[in-house]
């Protein structure tokens, strides 16, 4: 109704946007961002909310050329910064987001959430000590951070650190319950360091709670029973 009576204002389309993300009605919420962008192209709210719409409709080189023009427009904005770090993560530019990242962490170096995305960034670079350095910065700021607690133990497994993968999935128990893919970390570690028992109870609960879903990991659970078994 606003946006009747005052078709050119950015904060009425801004709001009505808003609304339209949130009930995640992209196609509906695109004109009105781009048609309020003509009155005021350089409106930072709008050009977030366009970059957010493209990014959930899978069109991420688009949101990086719209996050790119934002942070040119506020270069000092974190928050747009992340943004475009997030969305480069995405669009696999991980050198361009391993940057942008650390320009947001030499302002805020123990911020949890910007730790576990850098982890998460490292892990797909296979950089897995310093993606647990990472993510232990992370737990050391917020103890109960499962997700970083998951990255250590996921890190820690591809490093062939098969202790710190067990303690980390030991004090991750603490705060969330298992996942299949926990199940699998904990049995393979045992496997590992050939605790044949414990390796073998939980490749069992690893396939009694896959039903089907991690058909590489179920395969290789199975074989390993096999030779446990024996």
């Amino acid at each position: 109704r606003v946006l009747q009576s005052q078709p050119d204002s950015p904060e009425a389309a801004a709001g009505l946007a808003h609304a339209l993300i949130a009930e995640k009605r992209y196609a509906d919420a695109q004109p009105v961002v781009e048609t309020a962008l003509q009155h005021d192209p350089k409106s930072p709210t709008l050009n977030a909310q366009l970059a957010a719409i493209l990014n959930a409709q899978g069109k991420q080189a688009d949101a990086l050329s719209v996050l790119e023009k934002l942070q040119a427009l506020e270069p000092k904005n974190r928050a747009v910064t992340q943004m475009l770090a997030d969305a480069e993560a995405q669009a696999g530019n991980l050198d361009k987001a391993a940057a942008d990242y650390a320009e947001l962490l030499a302002a805020l170096p123990s911020d949890p959430d910007l730790l576990d995305a850098q982890g998460q960034i490292l892990i797909r670079q296979k950089h897995y000590p310093q993606a647990i350095d990472s993510f232990r910065k992370a737990v050391a700021a917020r103890p109960s951070d499962v997700d970083a607690w998951s990255g250590i133990a996921f890190a820690a497994s591809e490093a062939h650190l098969y202790q710190q993968e067990l303690d980390a999935l030991s004090t991750r128990s603490k705060f969330a319950p298992e996942t299949p893919a926990t199940l699998f970390l904990w049995a393979t570690a045992y496997d590992n360091l050939h605790q044949s028992k414990s390796a073998a109870e939980y490749y069992h609960r690893f396939l009694a709670a896959a039903q089907g879903k991690f058909p590489d990991q179920e395969w290789q659970a199975k074989h390993r029973l096999v030779t446990l078994h024996r």
